[in-house]
């Protein structure tokens, strides 16, 4: 094998590692989101929250981020301060000043979003699906540079 050749391999073995890496904590940090919030609609409380205020921030020309800050208290009484960022549908229906359901796991009440903003979605699934397919092309680049004869 040529020194050209196998710097290009040792790319290809770089590629494969990180399409591996990524997609692997992609997709695991997906599904744990996804469980969680999921806990938490199923058998997740209830509490009024108290919107503070909203902001908005320009990523770029056509894209914006739409966030919250919020507070509710948890049973055990204590304050429950929070920062999210929401869906602009969701943004535009609130009030500073207003107040809105937030649902919270029983166990831990700073694991919280405000109703209608759960990551147990179908699209949290397509994406860590997107992810999965990810960290299968990483698996296939390694399986290239270990064993190329396998692929002529």
């Amino acid at each position: 094998m040529s020194e050209k050749n196998s710097r290009r391999s040792l790319k290809d073995l770089a590629w494969g590692l990180g399409l591996l890496t990524f997609g692997c904590l992609a997709t695991f940090g997906g599904w744990t989101d996804y469980r969680r919030d999921l806990s938490i609609e199923r058998s997740g409380q209830r509490a009024e929250g108290h919107l503070k205020r909203k902001t908005f921030l320009h990523i770029y020309d056509t894209a914006v981020d739409y966030y919250i800050d919020y507070w509710f208290t948890s049973p055990g009484g204590e304050r429950i301060e929070e920062n999210r960022k929401i869906s602009e549908s969701l943004w535009d229906k609130m009030r500073e000043g207003g107040s809105f359901t937030v649902m919270y796991s029983p166990t831990d009440p700073r694991q919280n979003y405000p109703q209608g903003e759960s990551k147990a979605s179908i699209w949290t699934l397509i994406l860590m699906g997107v992810c999965a397919i990810v960290a299968l092309s990483g698996v296939y680049a390694i399986a290239f540079f270990l064993h190329p004869q396998m692929f002529e």
